[in-house]
């Protein structure tokens, strides 16, 4: 996954199953590695990513070409206060003290952890 800035600066996440990306239908792994967190729906979990304080331009989604499987992602949520027509609000559905600590430990971020080691 990579999300690219209007400025132009990019940061890459990899998405890896038992760390950011589990294989569907499958209940979540209790790795210590695993950044997903789990929701209301068993087979549905949720990845947080901590950009970049710069405008998003887009996310883009790349398969490795040597693998053949198939991600899927349901949603990608952005937290913002900018306003536009184009932005809908959401309700505000703060996070309890406990979920939000485990956000603030868990969350990807172009300084780490890093993945690829």
């Amino acid at each position: 996954m990579r999300i690219v800035y209007k400025g132009g600066a990019a940061s890459q996440f990899p998405l890896t199953i038992g760390s950011t990306l589990e294989c569907e239908d499958k209940l979540l792994s209790k790795s210590k590695a695993m950044l997903l967190h789990p929701t209301d729906d068993p087979f549905l979990y949720y990845l947080a990513i901590e950009g970049r304080p710069e405008e998003i331009e887009r996310v883009e989604l790349r398969r490795d070409p040597k693998d053949p499987g198939i991600v899927s992602i349901r949603g990608i949520t952005c937290e913002t206060d900018a306003k536009a027509e184009n932005l809908l609000e959401l309700p505000d559905l703060s996070p309890g003290a406990e979920e939000a600590a485990w956000i603030e430990s868990h969350a990807l971020s172009p300084s780490g952890p890093h993945l690829e080691r």
